[in-house]
C-alpha cells in the first residue's frame, strides 16, 4: 500500500515473518519504488542480531569482535539457532511444554508451522533484506519499534500474570493446531488473531502499531521515498494509525481555524 505523507511518498509493504521467499519480495518493492529510507518494525538490538546475522553469512561488512572469522558462527546457515527445531513436536517437546515468558518459544512454533509454505529463516528474512539493501544502496535503514526497556514496560503495563497464564494454554493447543487449506498469508493472519485475542496481549501490539506508524511518519519527514517493511499481522493497524497521524497535521488547529 502506498501512501503520501505530506510532499513524501510512504511505500508499506506486509510481509510474511519468517518466509524466506519474501526476501525477494522486498528486493522487488525496493528496486521498483527507489527508496531513499527504509523502515523495519524491531528495536535497535534485533537491528543488531540481524547485522550480526548478515555478518557471519558474509553478507554485510564485518568489524572487529563481529567479524566472522573471529568467532565461531552462533547461528546456521539460514540464520536459526544451531540446535534447531525438532521435525515433529512428538519427538523432542520440551521446548514446547511451558512457554511462560519465552517469547522465542512462541516464534520457534509459528517457524515451524509456517514451514509448510516453504523454507523459513531467523531473523525474518525480509529484514535481512531490507537491511541488505540498505548496505548495499546507502539508503538508510531506520529501526523504529520499541527498544527493550520499552517494550517491557509496555508489556507490564498490559499483561497480568493471570493473562500471562492464560496465553500459555493458547500456545499450546496452537502447538498442536491443524491450519490446513490457508495460503502462508492466511496462516500468518490466523496464528495472530489465536495469539494475540487476549487482551492485553492485543493492547501490547496496538502500541507496536502506533510506535511503527509514528516511525514512518518520522522518516517522511526527512525522505521523499520511504519503504517501510511490516509484519503482514500489524499492517492494518499501521496503516490506521499513519493515516490518523497524517490528518492530524494537516487539521488546523482549532485557534488557526477562528483567527482566520
Amino acid at each position: 500500500m502506498e501512501r503520501a505523507v505530506g510532499p513524501s511518498a510512504v511505500l508499506i509493504l506486509g510481509s510474511v515473518r519468517g518466509l524466506l521467499a519474501e526476501s525477494g519480495e522486498v528486493r522487488a518493492a525496493a528496486d521498483a519504488f527507489g527508496p531513499d529510507c527504509i523502515v523495519l518494525p524491531i528495536g535497535e538490538r534485533e537491528r543488531e542480531e540481524i547485522e550480526v546475522v548478515l555478518k557471519e553469512k558474509g553478507q554485510l561488512a564485518a568489524k572487529g569482535e563481529n567479524d566472522p572469522d573471529s568467532q565461531k558462527p552462533a547461528h546456521g546457515p539460514t540464520g536459526l539457532p544451531l540446535e534447531g527445531i525438532p521435525k515433529d513436536f512428538d519427538d523432542d517437546p520440551s521446548d514446547y511444554e511451558d512457554f511462560g515468558l519465552f517469547v522465542s518459544s512462541s516464534d520457534m512454533v509459528f517457524m515451524k508451522r509456517l514451514s509448510v509454505w516453504g523454507e523459513v529463516e531467523a531473523p525474518p528474512p525480509s529484514y535481512q533484506e531490507g537491511i541488505r539493501y540498505g548496505s548495499k544502496r546507502g539508503v538508510p535503514v531506520l529501526a523504529v519499534d520499541f527498544d527493550d526497556d520499552a517494550y517491557t514496560e509496555v508489556f507490564l503495563r498490559n499483561v497480568s500474570a493471570f493473562t500471562l497464564i492464560r496465553q500459555g494454554r493458547v500456545l499450546r493447543k496452537l502447538a498442536k493446531r491443524r491450519f490446513d487449506g490457508l495460503t502462508a498469508e492466511e496462516f500468518a493472519l490466523s496464528w495472530d488473531a489465536r495469539i494475540n485475542h487476549l487482551d492485553g496481549y492485543r493492547a501490547v501490539e496496538r502500541a507496536r502499531e502506533e510506535r511503527v506508524a509514528a516511525g514512518i511518519l518520522g522518516a517522511a519527514r526527512g525522505h521523499r521515498r520511504v519503504l517501510a517493511i511490516v509484519e503482514l499481522e500489524r499492517m492494518g493497524g499501521v496503516l490506521a494509525s499513519l493515516d490518523r497521524f497524517a490528518a492530524a497535521l494537516q487539521t488546523p488547529s482549532a485557534s488557526g481555524a477562528s483567527a482566520r
